[in-house]
């Protein structure tokens, strides 16, 4: 009873932490676009598998990414989970200039708990996506009549973030089929800021400044059926649904003579669908495949619904485990390595960037416990230079701790 008073006393705190680091993991001109960057909710070792977690269903680690997966929590468990980042950027373009920059943040935290033998709930604080760039550009025009080009300097800068806090349910039935739920409250901002400065010939400066606020109820509906076979194979395909909903955005567009414009109930998150298979032989070896598709294309963004393109991910993971019942160290580690591709939502002059990453990791099993700390380290690529696009290459490196106490029984004394 102490040890969930404490946990839950962390857990009432963290939020604060939580808002105030979420808004400085990035520094990326490519989140001016959109929500910025989204961000799935794969976490922990489902990161280190390549994001595959729709047929995941582990009884050590959280996976919001599919609600239908609680049920696989031990009757008499209780977890306790959150994670931590880096991320160095190397930004190139095809005229030789390079930018490399350094962001760090809290990523998520989650808790994980039975109801009785068939139920159980999650709930937790994810990000949905982030924003953060400052850049400039300086060039030069030619105008009709006049022997001198114009100068002028443009700048872009931007800061902000969706959250979104989650309470998921998940139930049983049968001893093969799980169906699970997760109700999220959606919240955030994203400011972005641009100027124009001639620095010559007189003309007059502008800027303007947009800030939007989003605020809304969104529901992720998971399914899982999974079977074991002659002992050795357990295989597990999921899938999860989430509808077409409005975020209540409401946007201010502050302009250089002081007008203020307001944009309401133009935006939207899209319906997206995605479904994975899950093997596991011997409690070892696992293998899965995971498949995304969100309809973005359809999804208002400013009232328009042809702003943004539609995105799809295919992930693929593997994860090793010696001996999980072993006392020795290394033959309880674990190991994990995955790969995903897709292409991002965001549309710049009718080109859809595509996306690549590869990620390795490590669990480390503490002594005389189930809990885990692990260790992740990504590779993320986003532009090209044929498309003439901003190359972004990022590594990113992750800590997360799972937390996997004993709570719901009664010690007895002889």
């Amino acid at each position: 009873m102490h040890k969930f008073k404490a946990f839950f006393c962390v857990f009432l705190l963290f939020p604060t932490a939580f808002l105030s680091f979420a808004q400085n993991n990035t520094n990326s001109p490519y989140t001016r676009f959109g929500y910025g960057e989204l961000v799935d909710p794969a976490i922990g070792k489902n990161v280190s598998m390549g994001g595959v977690s729709f047929g995941s269903r582990s009884k050590n680690n959280i996976n919001p990414s599919n609600p239908a997966s609680y049920s696989n929590i031990d009757s008499l468990t209780f977890l306790f989970e959150f994670g931590a980042g880096g991320r160095i950027s190397y930004f190139s373009q095809n005229d030789g200039k390079s930018e490399v920059n350094f962001t760090g943040n809290l990523d998520y935290l989650t808790l994980e708990f039975p109801i009785n033998k068939w139920l159980s709930s999650s709930i937790g604080m994810i990000p949905y996506s982030f924003s953060g760039y400052n850049f400039t550009q300086n060039d030069s025009l030619s105008i009709l009549g006049q022997d001198e080009k114009t100068y002028y300097t443009q700048s872009f800068s931007g800061i902000g973030g969706i959250n979104q806090v989650y309470w998921g349910l998940s139930a049983k039935f049968f001893d093969h089929i799980s169906i699970g739920v997760n109700a999220s409250y959606l919240f955030g901002y994203l400011t972005n800021s641009r100027s124009l400065i001639f620095t010559n010939n007189g003309y007059s400066s502008s800027n303007q400044t947009s800030n939007l606020t989003v605020s809304d109820i969104n529901f992720r509906y998971g399914i899982q059926l999974f079977h074991t076979f002659n002992k050795t194979h357990q295989i597990t395909i999921g899938g999860i649904f989430e509808n077409k909903s409005d975020l209540n955005g409401v946007c201010k567009v502050i302009t250089t003579d002081a007008d203020t414009i307001d944009l309401s109930n133009g935006f939207e998150s899209p319906l997206m669908y995605g479904g994975g298979i899950f093997y596991t032989y011997k409690n070892k070896l696992s293998v899965g495949v995971d498949f995304l598709q969100q309809q973005w294309a359809e999804a208002k963004y400013f009232g328009k619904t042809d702003t943004l393109k539609n995105r799809t991910k295919i992930s693929f993971g593997v994860e090793y485990q010696h001996n999980p019942n072993s006392k020795n160290f290394w033959e309880r580690t674990i190991f994990r390595l995955g790969a995903n591709y897709g292409n991002s939502y965001i549309n710049i002059n009718n080109n859809q960037t595509p996306d690549f990453g590869i990620s390795f990791g490590v669990g480390l099993p503490l002594k005389n416990s189930k809990s885990i700390v692990n260790f992740g380290l990504e590779y993320r690529n986003m532009g090209s230079s044929a498309q003439n696009l901003l190359r972004e290459d990022y590594i990113k490196f992750s800590i997360n701790t799972a937390f996997n106490e004993l709570w719901f029984f009664k010690r007895k004394f002889e």
